[in-house]
């Protein structure tokens, strides 16, 4: 304790009483020719620079698909794997690999191992920036502030337009690499947690070197009296909230608070962190540039995604029918307009202005664009939201409603009908995201006839109850019929519902309906019942893969967990082609969120 007692002495001169000592003017002067204060705002061009060259990087790889997939669209592959082919396997080899859940779910490490390597080498570059030049700390805190400091707060606000930028639905990131923005969710957490950390390792040298030249009393009289000091403790705090409150167990068990807390709490750190920053050293560059980018962004959702956009349908509602389906599963069908398109894959966000109006739920679209003439959403009745549309139609089974469309957003860059092979795999509602890759390949093959590369879909659905199916029926049956040589369905049912179907509480009539019409399916599809192996499953499909085989995955945690471990273990067949000679070239996995 005895080091907060008395003033700091270098050089024969108290660091406090003899500020005004030419002896001190001069080391002073000295210690900032060393490492110049204004000098400092270089490393936020080389923590800008990383995120351009990366950003650069995605784009090629987004650009290098899509070439290729109008490529093999039209003329198919070619003999022999290329180089890019054998170095997309070793990237996916690495990139499906699955952390442990338990590792995730505590450290909001991204599940992937591909993911969090690439966190792993971003930290290194920050870090190494930030601790590796010397020296840390000046001798006396009035020969200037800790370079220490200045390079981590420089750093911190470097790393802010990308904060803004990776948390819209509607991004400047997605547009140029073709990755969706829940797939981005990761990296917009892990470099707010960066700012954060930045934001500490900024404050710590402030408080270290009070604490050393003039103990508690010279801390607390610059924390209440120096601008600089007083103002970062708002934008830090802000930063920490918005930190721990987007952990993975707020964000399950209290989203919606979760969702309007952060908005505002991100407002506030934006304003009080330009406010500390006070256009030092220019850093208010950064925040200008933070501004132009989410302001863009809200603003093209805005007049693109939502009801605010130009159509005759311009700031009104549309009409929903909610159904109910089962006694947990409910059908919101929409008209569809000629304003609104989609993709298979894709997902909106409902809001209806009479139950629940700040409530702004995510769900896939069930219909495919432009083929049935409504969008349709399967959803699984939880809590918030869901609960409380169950609970207005238990009497009359349906009702209408006025609902607010936001979107589309999601699905995927890639383009399914330049592979060979599509393979589609989804448990429960997760085929609410599979089913409309099932019945726009199906159309558009039987169109095409011969022309199309694709060769075969295959269609696997995992159900708890035999019932369940009647979810997509028609879907399903509308596949079938349109070219049941190319379309292959399996679903596997868990259990029988037919004795608990009284549970349902549907009325006699559409009971015997619903069991009649799953009986009329099996004529076009393999119903399988019991439980089945996941595993054995995909030992199956990689006896069959063709030479561009696509998965589509929508389900539960542990079957993606186990697709995505077998479709690493499926690369080496390309990267060792020379050993298989089986001419496979590409195996790619797309993923969906069960989340929706």
């Amino acid at each position: 304790m005895g080091l907060w007692k008395r003033n700091h002495v270098y050089k024969g001169l108290d660091c406090l009483a003899d500020m005004d000592k030419p002896e001190y003017k001069a080391l002073k002067k000295l210690s900032q020719a060393q490492v110049p204060w204004t000098d400092q705002p270089k490393y936020a061009k080389y923590t800008i620079y990383f995120g351009v060259v990366v950003i650069f990087i995605a784009f090629v790889k987004h650009v290098w698909y899509s070439v290729q997939d109008r490529r093999n669209r039209k003329i198919g592959g070619g003999a022999g794997n290329s180089f890019a082919d054998v170095i997309t396997a070793y990237s996916r080899f690495i990139g499906y690999k699955q952390l442990p859940t338990g590792l995730c779910y505590y450290t909001s490490l991204p599940e992937s191992l591909g993911s969090t390597l690439f966190l792993a080498i971003s930290t290194l570059y920050l870090f190494c920036w930030c601790f590796v030049p010397h020296f840390w700390y000046r001798e006396c805190r009035g020969f200037g502030s800790s370079p220490l400091a200045v390079r981590a707060g420089i750093m911190a606000t470097a790393v802010t337009p990308f904060v803004y930028i990776l948390s819209g639905k509607s991004n400047m990131i997605t547009l140029v690499t073709g990755v969706s923005y829940e797939k981005l969710n990761k990296f917009h957490q892990y470099v707010g947690l960066v700012a954060f950390v930045f934001g500490i390792v900024h404050t710590i040298p402030f408080i270290y070197q009070n604490l050393r030249e003039g103990g508690s009393p010279n801390l607390h009289k610059n924390f209440v009296g120096d601008f600089y000091y007083y103002s970062g403790i708002p934008p830090l705090i802000l930063l920490g909230l918005l930190c721990i409150l987007s952990k993975a167990w707020f964000r399950k068990y209290m989203y919606e608070w979760f969702v309007n807390s952060h908005w505002a709490f991100g407002i506030a750190y934006f304003g009080t962190l330009w406010w500390h920053i006070n256009d030092s050293l220019n850093m208010q560059n950064y925040m200008y540039a933070a501004l132009a980018f989410w302001a863009t962004q809200i603003l093209y959702r805005i007049f693109i995604k939502t009801t605010f956009r130009p159509s005759k349908l311009f700031m009104r509602p549309r009409e929903a029918e909610i159904s109910r389906i089962d006694h947990e599963m409910l059908e919101i069908s929409v008209k569809q307009h000629e304003d609104l398109s989609w993709k298979p894959g894709q997902h909106f966000f409902l809001r209806f202005p009479g139950t629940r109006i700040l409530d702004n739920h995510p769900f896939s679209i069930c219909s495919s664009s432009g083929i049935s003439g409504e969008m349709k959403f399967i959803i699984k009745s939880k809590k918030g939201l869901t609960r409380v549309l169950r609970k207005e139609i238990e009497t009359s089974l349906t009702a209408k409603k006025k609902v607010y469309l936001d979107g589309p957003y999601g699905g995927t860059s890639r383009d399914p009908l330049a592979f060979n092979k599509v393979i589609l795999l989804s448990s429960g509602s997760g085929v609410s995201a599979t089913i409309p890759f099932l019945t726009t390949l199906a159309q558009k093959m039987d169109e095409s006839k011969t022309s199309s590369v694709l060769r075969e879909v295959h269609f696997i659905w995992i159900v708890r109850h035999k019932d369940d199916i009647n979810w997509v029926l028609r879907d399903l049956n509308q596949a079938v019929s349109q070219d049941n040589s190319i379309v292959k369905i399996d679903i596997y049912v868990c259990r029988d519902q037919e004795t608990e179907a009284v549970k349902t509480k549907l009325s006699e009539d559409s009971l015997e309906k619903s069991i009649e019409n799953v009986k009329e399916i099996e004529k076009g599809m393999n119903i399988i019942p019991g439980k089945p192996n996941v595993t054995e499953i995909m030992d199956d499909l990689k006896l069959d893969l063709k030479e561009r085989t696509m998965f589509v995955l929508s389900g539960s945690d542990s079957l993606k967990r186990e697709v995505q471990r077998n479709v690493a273990d499926y690369q080496p067949l390309i990267f060792n082609s020379d050993l298989h000679n089986l001419g496979i070239r590409e195996v790619y996995l797309h993923t969906e969120s069960f989340g929706w």
